[in-house]
């Protein structure tokens, strides 16, 4: 695979280098916010990162982070037909509620007042 060929005199450089030389180039700058990014692979235009962000980092962090690689990624590769950022997805809320949970009928009322009964 050829990463650089010359035309009229112009450098063309291959998407994927140009891709993987800005990670490169913004590495510190994810480093900065507790997040590192990869390449996992380029596709006929399509551009596929993984990316990870930190434990200890605040939820805003994941969109931070998305929008630096985003950012960066197309000001590298406007000629991407497509980019997917695998690994910025924020937790759910907290409480799992298991769907059958959400879908049963609720108790009959008698089974549900069944706490304050013995109380007195």
């Amino acid at each position: 695979m050829a990463v650089e060929a010359s035309l009229e005199g112009r450098r063309i450089v291959c998407l994927q280098t140009r891709v993987e030389r800005k990670l490169k180039e913004i590495d510190s700058k994810l480093h900065k916010m507790g997040a590192e990014a990869s390449l996992v692979s380029v596709q006929d235009g399509h551009i596929h990162l993984k990316a990870h962000v930190d434990g200890r980092s605040c939820g805003s962090t994941a969109r931070s982070v998305q929008a630096a690689l985003e950012e960066a990624v197309y000001e590298a590769a406007p000629d991407l037909s497509s980019l997917k950022v695998e690994g910025l997805e924020e937790p759910s809320a907290s409480g799992f509620v298991a769907l059958d949970k959400l879908t049963a009928p609720p108790a009959p009322l008698h089974q549900r007042l069944t706490v304050s009964e013995g109380m007195d």
